[in-house]
């Protein structure tokens, strides 16, 4: 280990296999060759505190790692790495077999207020076990004990996820779901995600309005603001990850809900109409004046499922309006008035003709939109 680390081996099998490693966080300059006033020496031994491998013992119980195997099975291991961290960079790392429980970093940067931790992995690099000691200080061109660092199984808990809930929300309003979650480990970090399951099975992104936001530690908003359109039923997944660094990734509790978005009938539009007027020509072959009054009347729908029905009140006695029929070109709904006045010796329909038109859409409920308009007609006197 060219100075840098040494080990005493125990008798038998020890710890066979267990990989350890050993990381001192601190302050202090670096350098490298033999120990110098700049630099010292730390010894560390270390003790298994309630081992998965001797349930017989106490949590509190602390056995020197020469009274126990390597364990069996999955708690069988390999190596101790030690890694020497100062200021989150490496300055040195070293290795060597699990049989050693006593061991010597060297050329540490000398400094107070030190923390050493060991983690103990698996033969998949995964970390069972931890340990720590703190406020250690290392003595420039001298060695100093660390003590005992005592492992301790690494019990990682998933998150809970609180109830959430079917909700439902009507078009063009906002809803908010407010999302609480805690972790048994209270030290990590929760993170909220949210997705839309769709008809397949497949995750898709949330709806468009749709976002979640963290706010308070262990709790976060869901919020939708619909629109028009976005009537159906919606199947929303929400999850809480912890934050923990352990190999085998952070551990996880979801919720699928349901979000109902009622459909909220939106008004038409009934194209404006206007005033009309005509006036009468004498016509020899009825001996009258008489004239042809025709014009369209239009109205289109926002809810492009809806079917519009245009209708008149106090239409002119002879007067027609036609059925309402969908155009594709202008995507909106049509009738047409048709009117033929006159003025003879059994009508006479000159004046002004107060006429309503209407359009009603077949929504629930349905609405109704209107324009009233007059209708002028004149006579051309002969001269």
């Amino acid at each position: 280990m060219n100075g840098f680390l040494s080990y005493r081996r125990a008798c038998g099998s020890i710890l066979g296999g267990l990989l350890i490693i050993v990381t001192l966080y601190g302050c202090g300059g670096s350098g490298g060759g033999e120990t110098s006033s700049s630099q010292g020496a730390l010894t560390f031994k270390l003790s298994l505190a309630n081992s998965p491998a001797q349930q017989t013992f106490a949590l509190s119980a602390e056995r020197e790692l020469s009274e126990f195997s390597c364990g069996e099975g999955e708690w069988a291991t390999k190596t101790i790495e030690v890694e020497v961290i100062q200021n989150e960079t490496t300055v040195r790392s070293g290795r060597f077999d699990c049989e050693a429980h006593h061991g010597t970093i060297r050329n540490v940067p000398a400094g107070s207020n030190l923390k050493l931790d060991v983690f103990a992995r698996d033969e998949e690099d995964t970390a069972i076990f931890h340990g720590s000691v703190k406020g250690i200080t290392v003595v420039g061109g001298g060695t100093t004990d660390a003590g005992i660092v005592a492992l301790h199984q690494i019990t990682d808990r998933a998150p809970i996820l609180g109830p959430i809930g079917n909700h439902s929300v009507d078009e063009n309003q906002v809803l908010t779901i407010d999302i609480s979650a805690w972790d048994p480990d209270d030290e990590d970090t929760l993170v909220f995600t949210a997705f839309q399951i769709l008809e397949n099975g497949e995750t898709a992104d949330l709806p468009t309005g749709a976002d979640i936001t963290h706010k308070a530690k262990g709790t976060a908003s869901f919020q939708w603001q619909t629109d028009y359109g976005d009537s159906g039923i919606y199947k929303i997944l929400f999850k809480v990850e912890d934050g923990s660094t352990l190999d085998r990734g952070p551990l996880s509790d979801s919720e699928l809900i349901t979000i109902s978005v009622g459909n909220v009938n939106q008004t038409p539009t009934l194209r404006p109409i206007g005033n009309k007027s005509v006036t009468l020509v004498y016509d020899y072959d009825c001996d009258c004046y008489t004239a042809e009054l025709k014009f369209t009347i239009t109205a289109s729908d926002p809810d492009e499922l809806d079917e519009l029905t245009i209708t008149a009140e106090k239409m002119p006695k002879y007067a027609v309006l036609s059925p309402t029929v969908y155009h594709v070109d202008c995507n909106c709904w049509a009738a047409t008035f048709t009117w033929r006045p006159e003025n003879s010796e059994t009508r006479n329909d000159v004046g002004a003709h107060k006429v309503t038109f209407k359009a009603s859409d077949n929504g629930t409920p349905s609405i109704e939109v209107s324009e009233k308009i007059t209708i002028t007609v004149e006579i051309e006197e002969l001269e």
